[in-house]
């Protein structure tokens, strides 16, 4: 019981002193709405099919063995959008809907409009007063929207 009491209130006093626990406070932010033209260079369909993995298997002697199993792998697209002006790389790539309507919509060296966010990873100095931001690095872009430009 004592331990139990002894959990409320470490967790009240943290949860009202709270704020940064350490010198340091990782936050992954994300830009404004930002736009660059690009050109498609390249699109890449990758049919359904099926493969052969091998996978272990534990029975309940805890004995492991391996067998040979058919998996069955669905339709994947791929489309890479390169930025005229700051030489950025789009790659949109996956297996899902979205993909696919994206793929089909634009032919290799179309030229787009890119709506895109960049995402940050920000480390903030928590020893001051206040938060101060001590460094931020971009780490990754995320694509919003494709408009095709008509040239």
């Amino acid at each position: 019981m004592k331990i139990r009491n002894s959990l409320k209130y470490a967790l009240v006093f943290g949860l009202s002193f709270g704020g940064c626990d350490r010198k340091f406070e990782r936050i992954v932010e994300l830009s404004d709405l930002l736009n660059e033209r690009a050109i498609v260079i390249e699109r890449v369909h990758k049919p359904a099919h099926y493969e052969t993995v091998l996978v272990p298997v534990i029975d309940f002697d805890l004995d492991i063995s391996f067998k040979f199993k058919n998996v069955y792998v669905s339709d994947k697209y791929k489309i890479v959008f390169s930025g005229v002006d700051s030489h950025i790389n789009f790659v949109e790539e996956g297996s899902e809907q979205r993909f696919k309507e994206l793929w089909e919509r634009f032919s290799e060296k179309d030229i787009v409009k890119v709506n895109f966010r960049k995402k940050y990873l920000s480390l903030y100095d928590c020893t001051k007063a206040e938060k101060e931001l001590s460094k931020r690095e971009v780490t990754s872009y995320e694509l919003v929207d494709v408009v095709k430009i008509n040239e």
